[in-house]
């Protein structure tokens, strides 16, 4: 099982069975999705025919920039050029384009992303993802379908676990697509224990302007949300209305839990048991005193 934290006001994701895959550039890490990025690595250098001429030349020979490189750099870069310079008219202008910032803005255009960790009973991510522990967390099948994509659809629609380095991946042209640069991130964040859904924006069920990103929804399989954990501050009032909205009949399978605090340690425990070693019948009706 994998689990998404959510504020109070995310129930909508269950009332609609809509679920958010965000940008790149709408995340809270300002390295998010920015590799280190250079229009040709050694290996498209490599790629190139040699330069003529150079019979008996030794050590690393010249090559010739070919008309089809070219054109993939261009076809690459011009997208982010066009919106960089849009959002730079009224500051310091064209000059200041990065080609970092320019990659960056290529992934905000094409991709969505869902997170979702492998721990549901850490305290930072209760504080910052689900309004200090007043939210609560959706509980996935990792083994659904939605998240198994047939292997042929290419590297825009992947699920995989995030790995954390403390370098940067390295990009260029011939690799922008690769789908490894959307599942690095430093250690400072390991202890999220993601995994990351990434698909195609173009894909989404439905699209809310917004800003400083339109906002893409998908559609989520109800059979695919297994669970909600209550959080240990939630009002008495959400939690009721959580649980009305899973009582709707293609939402009944869906157990709902609550985390309460340990009594000895700083950590959390959820009632009843993750495991099923405990029905989750008692908590039906039930809601925590207002804190």
């Amino acid at each position: 099982m994998l689990y998404k934290y959510v504020p109070f006001k995310r129930k909508d994701i269950l009332e609609n069975q809509l679920v958010r895959f965000t940008q790149p550039g709408d995340f809270n890490d300002p390295f998010e999705m920015r590799p280190s990025f250079d229009l040709m690595s050694k290996a498209d250098i490599a790629n190139l025919p040699e330069a003529p001429g150079q019979e008996g030349t030794t050590g690393p020979k010249a090559r010739v920039l070919t008309p089809e490189a070219l054109s993939a750099m261009f076809n690459t870069l011009m997208g982010g050029i066009q919106r960089t310079i849009a959002s730079t008219v009224k500051g310091p202008g064209a000059w200041s384009l990065d080609n970092n910032l320019i990659a960056r803005s290529v992934y905000d255009s094409k991709y969505g992303i869902l997170s979702l960790t492998e721990s549901p009973t850490s305290l930072l991510m209760w504080a910052h993802y689900a309004d200090s522990h007043r939210g609560f967390v959706i509980q996935f099948d990792d083994q659904h379908e939605f998240f198994r994509q047939p292997p042929d659809t290419g590297p825009d629609v992947t699920f995989r676990e995030v790995k954390y380095s403390a370098t940067r991946p390295i990009l260029s042209y011939s690799s922008i697509d690769s789908p490894d640069v959307f599942f690095s991130k430093s250690p400072e964040w390991s202890y999220e224990r993601e995994w990351r859904f990434v698909k195609p924006l173009s894909a989404a069920a439905k699209v809310v302007d917004a800003s400083p990103f339109p906002i893409h929804l998908f559609q989520l399989p109800e059979r695919a949300v297994t669970g909600i954990i209550l959080g240990a501050s939630i009002l008495p009032e959400n939690a009721k209305a959580i649980m009305a909205i899973c009582e709707h009949p293609d939402l009944a399978h869906i157990k709902i839990f609550q985390v309460t605090l340990d009594r000895d340690e700083y950590k959390l425990e959820i009632h009843p048991p993750l495991d099923g070693s405990v029905p989750p019948g008692p908590i039906s009706g039930w809601v925590p005193s207002a804190r």
